[in-house]
């Protein structure tokens, strides 16, 4: 049997342990938490520079007086793509951030949203002055910027399909206050969640948009 020291003994190293577990969990979640944000850091950074660059290389033509097309298209296509990125770790992250850095999810979340409206202008200016054309489309959510239902599978899709033509811009109703962010949704009368604004057309309230509605309207657009 065992004596009222041994038990002392057990109950004290299972609390040891206990409290060791405990730590080291903490430690390990502090830790994946600095990584998510040094990963949403890197991804600001690496789409920044492809905005300075941008700048650089369009002021070089604005004083020849003559717009590269071809590098135009392809530049705003990966800078795109690569804010794509950074919203698609915007939303993974979205429920494993630990508090502390709650806000700075939040700051990067809005230059999330204004890196898009930058991206939006560079693709106006070039399609006033080329004809390979690029697309956007508006996808208006109620905090969500990644969900997966029809509506947004059925974009994805589509953007698949179009991939050298098409992007998609997620706009997050809840950040009213931006600016930029506001100006579209007021453009765009975006009062509602899974709103989708593509040309002409737009979704019905409870609604969705299919493949073949918007590959008619991306004809007639590319009709001019």
């Amino acid at each position: 049997m065992i004596d009222n020291r041994a038990r002392r003994l057990l109950f004290i190293e299972a609390a040891l342990v206990l409290v060791l577990v405990y730590f080291i969990t903490l430690g390990a979640t502090h830790f994946l938490d600095r990584w998510r944000i040094d990963k949403l850091d890197g991804l600001l950074y690496e789409y920044n520079l492809r905005h300075q660059s941008f700048i650089a290389a369009n002021t070089f033509y604005e004083v020849i007086g003559k717009a590269d097309c071809n590098f135009s298209k392809s530049y705003i296509m990966e800078e795109y793509d690569s804010i794509k990125e950074l919203g698609i770790n915007l939303a993974t992250f979205k429920d494993r951030i630990l508090e502390p850095s709650l806000e700075k999810h939040d700051l990067k979340k809005r230059a999330f949203l204004i890196a898009q409206t930058e991206n939006l202008n560079k693709i106006q200016v070039h399609n006033r002055l080329c004809d390979n054309k690029i697309f956007p489309v508006f996808y208006f959510v109620d905090g969500d910027i990644t969900g997966f239902n029809q509506q947004s599978l059925l974009l994805q899709q589509f953007a698949l399909n179009n991939q050298d033509e098409v992007v998609i811009y997620t706009i997050d109703l809840n950040y009213y206050d931006e600016p930029a962010i506001r100006f579209l949704i007021n453009m765009h009368n975006a009062s509602r969640h899974n709103k989708v604004v593509f040309g002409s057309i737009s979704n019905k309230e409870g609604g969705a948009l299919n493949i073949g509605e918007l590959s008619t309207e991306l004809e007639r657009l590319r009709d001019g």
